[in-house]
C-alpha cells in the first residue's frame, strides 16, 4: 500500500491538511476498486435481470476511480477532489436517467440514494462550497424527476414513494448543510493554521537576523575575552591559593570528633565527615536537604525554632535520628556567622555513651538504695523475729522457777521455750543457709534418693503444721515408690520444699495445700517438675519477681503481719539454680498461688 500511495503522490508540496486528504484519497480509492470487483464477482455468480447493467456500471466506476488517480498524481488533491466529488455525483444521476424503460422503476429509485451516499461521502471530505451546492442541486433535481417518474409508472405506490421522496430531500437538504459548514470550518482552521505557520516563519527570520547580530557582538566579544585571559590567570593563581586553604580548613574539620554543619534554615549547604559518621547519611543526602526534618524528632521542632532565633545557642541535649533508624542522644551548640544570609553553624556530639552511661549510674544508684532500704528492712525483720524467740525463752524459763508452779503450767512453759527454741534455730538457719550460698561455693552432691520417700517425710511433718490452723494438705505422687528413685541432692532438694511448703502454710488461713510432682518432656529430654499449690492470699503480677529477691515480700507489711525475714523463696531459688533448674510461679491476688520447681530428671534405672 505504501509503495501504490508514493507512486500516485503529486509531485508539488502539499500543506500538511491536504497531505492526510491526499493519503485518504488513494485509500478510499483503492477501497473502491476493491468493492467493484467483489460486486462484479457476485453479479457474475448470482445473475439476474439487471445484472448486465450493473456490471456495465461497475466497470464504468473502476475506470473512473483510476482515472482520478491519474488525475490526482498529476494535478493535486483539490482539483482532483473537487472534480471526483462532482463527476461522481453526474456519473451516477446519468446512469440513473440512462437506465432503460424495462428496468424497474423501484430500482433506479433505490439507485438515487447511492446520489446522497456519494455525495455526503466524497462531499465532505473533497468538494468545495460551491461543488457542494452545485451536488446539491444535480441531485435533487435527479430525484424529483425519479419521483415523478415512478408516481407515474406506478402509482399503486405513490404513497411509498411520496414518503420516500420527502425523507430523501430532508437527507439530502441536511447533508448539504452540514458539509457546507463543516467546508467553512474546516476552511478557517487551515487557514488560522497557515497563518500561525507564517507567524513561525516571520519568527524564525527574525531570529536568524538577531543570531547574525549576536555573531557580531561574539567577535567584539573575543577580542574582551583575550584581554580578560591575563586578568583571569591572575584570578585563578588567587583561588587555587584559596582553595587550598579552604581544603585545609576541610581537612580539619573532618578530623574532628564532633559533627559540624552550616545550613540556612535549616537547609544543609556543607557538613563534615564526623556528622555523616555520627548520622549514616551520604554527603549527597544532606546537601540542600531539610536538615531538620531529616535527623531531628518532630517533639524538638519547636524548641530549636525557639533556639534558631538567637544569635548564639549554648550547648542543649536533645535526640538525634540516625539512617538506620537508631535514636541517639546529641549535644547540640549553634551560632550565626553570616547574618546578611542568616547562615549557621551548628557543632553535634553523640552523648548516647555517655547518657547510657549516666542512666546507669542512676540504676546502680537506686538498686544500692534498694539494697540499703532492704538490709535495713531485714535487720530490723530479724531484730524482731529473733527478740520474739528469745524473750519467749527468758521469760517463761523464768517462770520455771516459780515456787509451787504446777506441773501442767511447768509443761505448758517447756513447751513455749521449746517453740521458741525451735522458731530461733529456723532463723538462724536460714541467716546461715543465705550467707552460705552468697559466697558461692557451696556444692551439689548427687545420691540416690527415693523421691516418693523424702515427699511423703515433708508431708507428714507439714501435716502436723497444718492441722493446727485447720488446713488440708495432700499429697501427689505421679510415679509408683519402686519407679521414683533418682539421682539429685537430697539436702538441696529438701530445703527447697520445706521454704515452699512453709511459705504456703504462712500466707493461708483456710484452705488447702497440695505438694506433689509430675514428669515433662522437653525437646526430647525429661524434666522433674515439682509443685506446692495453696489457696491462700495470693499475688499481683507485677511482684512476683519481687518476691525471690532476698529480704523481699510482695507487701512489706506482711512480715509484720506474718512474720519471717523474707529469705524462704531466695533460699528455694538459689538452691534450684545450683541443681540446674528454675524455679516460676502461677499466681493471680486472692485466688492463691502455685510454686513449680522444674530440674532434669535423672531415674536410677
Amino acid at each position: 500500500m505504501n509503495i501504490l500511495i508514493k507512486y500516485f503522490y503529486p509531485d508539488e508540496e502539499v500543506s500538511y491538511f491536504d497531505n492526510l486528504k491526499t493519503k485518504l484519497f488513494i485509500i478510499q480509492t483503492y477501497i473502491g476498486l476493491l468493492i467493484t470487483g467483489l460486486s462484479i464477482f457476485t453479479d457474475i455468480s448470482s445473475p439476474n435481470d439487471n445484472t448486465t447493467t450493473s456490471i456495465l456500471s461497475k466497470i464504468s466506476i473502476a475506470v473512473f476511480l483510476i482515472i482520478f488517480l491519474f488525475i490526482l498524481k498529476k494535478k493535486g488533491i483539490k482539483f482532483a477532489g473537487n472534480i471526483f466529488s462532482l463527476l461522481i455525483v453526474i456519473i451516477i444521476l446519468i446512469w440513473i436517467n440512462i437506465l432503460p424503460a424495462h428496468i424497474s422503476p423501484l430500482f433506479k429509485y433505490v439507485q438515487g440514494y447511492y446520489s446522497v451516499i456519494a455525495f455526503v461521502v466524497i462531499g465532505v471530505l473533497y468538494a468545495s462550497r460551491l461543488i457542494v451546492i452545485i451536488n446539491f442541486l444535480l441531485v435533487f433535481a435527479t430525484t424529483t424527476r425519479i419521483y415523478f417518474f415512478t408516481t407515474l409508472q406506478q402509482s399503486e405506490n405513490i404513497d411509498l414513494f411520496t414518503t420516500g421522496y420527502i425523507a430523501h430531500t430532508i437527507a439530502l437538504t441536511i447533508s448539504t448543510t452540514i458539509i457546507y459548514f463543516a467546508n467553512k470550518f474546516t476552511k478557517s482552521a487551515i487557514s488560522k493554521a497557515k497563518n500561525d505557520n507564517n507567524i513561525i516563519i516571520q519568527k524564525n527570520i527574525e531570529l536568524i537576523a538577531s543570531e547574525k547580530e549576536i555573531m557580531a557582538t561574539n567577535e567584539e566579544l573575543v577580542t574582551t575575552t583575550d584581554a580578560l585571559k591575563e586578568s583571569n590567570n591572575e584570578l585563578q593563581i588567587a583561588i587555587e591559593s584559596a582553595k587550598a586553604s579552604e581544603a585545609k580548613f576541610k581537612q580539619l574539620s573532618d578530623l574532628t570528633f564532633e559533627g559540624i554543619f552550616t545550613h540556612k534554615n535549616g537547609i544543609a549547604i556543607d557538613v563534615n565527615q564526623s556528622f555523616l559518621n555520627m548520622t549514616g547519611y551520604e554527603k549527597d543526602e544532606l546537601i540542600g536537604k531539610n536538615i531538620i526534618d531529616i535527623f531531628v524528632p518532630k517533639q524538638y521542632y519547636t524548641e530549636l525554632g525557639e533556639k534558631m532565633t538567637r544569635n548564639y545557642t549554648k550547648p542543649y541535649q536533645i535526640e538525634g535520628i540516625r539512617k538506620d533508624g537508631a535514636i541517639i542522644s546529641i549535644e547540640l551548640e549553634s551560632k550565626i556567622i553570616d547574618k546578611k544570609n542568616d547562615i549557621r553553624v551548628a557543632a553535634v556530639r553523640d552523648i548516647t555513651d555517655r547518657k547510657k552511661h549516666e542512666r546507669e549510674l542512676t540504676v546502680a544508684k537506686e538498686k544500692a538504695e534498694e539494697s540499703d532500704r532492704l538490709k535495713a528492712e531485714f535487720l530490723n525483720n530479724m531484730s524482731h523475729e529473733i527478740r520474739t524467740p528469745m524473750n519467749g525463752i527468758l521469760g517463761f524459763s523464768q517462770l520455771l522457777n516459780i515456787p509451787d508452779l504446777t506441773p501442767e503450767n511447768r509443761k505448758s512453759y517447756s513447751k513455749i521455750i521449746l517453740n521458741s527454741s525451735n522458731q530461733l534455730l529456723g532463723i538462724i538457719d536460714n541467716i546461715i543457709e543465705i550467707s552460705k550460698l552468697g559466697t558461692k561455693q557451696v556444692k551439689v552432691v548427687e545420691n540416690k534418693l527415693n523421691l516418693n520417700g523424702l515427699l511423703l517425710e515433708l508431708f507428714l511433718i507439714f501435716e502436723i503444721k497444718a492441722k493446727k490452723k485447720n488446713i488440708h494438705i495432700q499429697l501427689n505422687n505421679e510415679l509408683p515408690d519402686d519407679q521414683s528413685q533418682i539421682f539429685t541432692d537430697e539436702i538441696k532438694l529438701y530445703k527447697i520444699l520445706s521454704n515452699l511448703l512453709e511459705n504456703a502454710l504462712k500466707f493461708i488461713d483456710k484452705g488447702t495445700v497440695e505438694l506433689g510432682y509430675s514428669i515433662i518432656t522437653n525437646h526430647d529430654s525429661k524434666f522433674l517438675q515439682l509443685y506446692v499449690k495453696d489457696t491462700g492470699i495470693g499475688i499481683e503480677s507485677n511482684k512476683q519477681d519481687l518476691i525471690f529477691n532476698r529480704f523481699s515480700q510482695a507487701e512489706p507489711h506482711l512480715s509484720r503481719e506474718y512474720g519471717g525475714l523474707g529469705l524462704g523463696l531466695s533460699i528455694a531459688k538459689e538452691n534450684t539454680l545450683l541443681l540446674r533448674g528454675k524455679i516460676s510461679l502461677k499466681s493471680k491476688k486472692g485466688m492463691g498461688s502455685t510454686f513449680f520447681v522444674t530440674i532434669p530428671f535423672k531415674p536410677v534405672n
